[in-house]
Formats: structure tokens, C-alpha cells, sequence
């Protein structure tokens, strides 16, 4: 199965209930959620419980959690936009999924610089269904979209390594001075 992935916090301003309501909606059963994170959530649990394909992996050592996310087929950063905290928070974990190249759909907050539009798989209307249908359109991606998918992301990320960054705040500084 594809599998699409999570990483984070249970919590509701991570927005996993959100994804796993939307994910119980596709009428896919060759696809998988993979769960992994932190926290308490019996609301996750029970929707776990009701669809085989949500798998509530828990907590996992950074080896596993590479593994997986290597196997992954994409991730999903679910972070509802009117959860005050989330607005101009800047979601670390699309740091974290850019880096395996694959897709990565988002809500979108504030946070985010408009750079990301090109590379993240938007969620259009932040709503069960419209996550779902965010699932459903990388789902649909032929290998061609997948591939020119992972050169934008590569080319994102070459631009945006630290190495890069600190010569650009550098270039910053003296500009200023």
C-alpha cells in the first residue's frame, strides 16, 4: 500500500484527528496512514480502531523513524490554520518531510513563506473533504509529476541548507552595515 505519513505531536493543533477523519473518507484500500508522534488522543484511537488502515505507530527511535519515512509514498502536514498558535507558527516538521523528496501536503498558515506554494501540495478548503481530496490528487500523480515534483523540492531544499542560509544572513549583514 501507499503509505502517507505524519510525524508529530497527537495533540489537536497538530490536526491529526482532522487527517484521520479525512483519510477515513478515501474509498482507497490500497493506502495506508502512518502515525507517529507523541500524546494522547482516544478520538484517534477510535477512528484507528474503525479503519485498518490508520496505523498508530506511537513513539519511534529516529532509525525507525527514518525507515519509515524512506518507505513513506508522502506526508501530511495537517496544522489547522484557526488554531490561533498555528497561524504564524512555522510548522518545523516540513523541514523534516522536504527532506525525503517525496510529496508533501500542507494546510497553509501564515507562517510559511509564499516560496512554498511552488513545492507543498496545498490543501485548497481546510476541510475533511478538502484534505481528502489533497490525498486523493497526489494519489493520482503520474510517476512524471512525481519526479519533477521531487527536482522542485530538491532545488528547494539546495537553496534553503544552512550553508546556504548563513551566506545569504551574512550578505544581509553587511548590506546593512
Amino acid at each position: 500500500p501507499k503509505a502517507f505519513m505524519y510525524m508529530g505531536a497527537l495533540t489537536p493543533h497538530g490536526g491529526v484527528t482532522f487527517l484521520a477523519k479525512s483519510f477515513k473518507s478515501l474509498a482507497n484500500e490500497d493506502v495506508e496512514l502512518w502515525v507517529c508522534g507523541r500524546g494522547e488522543n482516544e478520538e484517534l484511537r477510535r477512528l484507528a480502531r474503525s479503519d485498518h488502515r490508520i496505523k498508530l505507530l506511537g513513539y519511534v527511535s529516529e532509525v525507525r523513524l527514518n525507515e519509515l519515512a524512506n518507505s513513506a509514498y508522502a506526508f501530511i502536514n495537517p496544522r489547522p490554520s484557526d488554531f490561533t498558535p498555528n497561524r504564524l507558527n512555522y510548522p518545523s516538521k516540513l523541514l523534516h518531510y522536504l527532506a525525503y523528496g517525496k510529496p508533501v501536503i500542507s494546510t497553509w498558515t501564515e507562517g510559511l513563506s509564499p516560496k512554498y506554494k511552488d513545492i507543498l501540495v496545498q490543501v485548497g478548503n481546510e476541510t475533511e473533504d478538502g484534505l481528502a481530496r489533497a490525498i486523493q490528487m497526489v494519489l493520482n500523480m503520474s510517476d512524471e509529476e512525481l519526479r519533477s515534483r521531487a527536482g522542485r523540492t530538491e532545488k528547494f531544499n539546495e537553496s534553503h541548507m544552512w550553508s546556504h542560509q548563513i551566506g545569504r544572513f551574512v550578505s544581509w549583514l553587511q548590506d546593512e552595515l
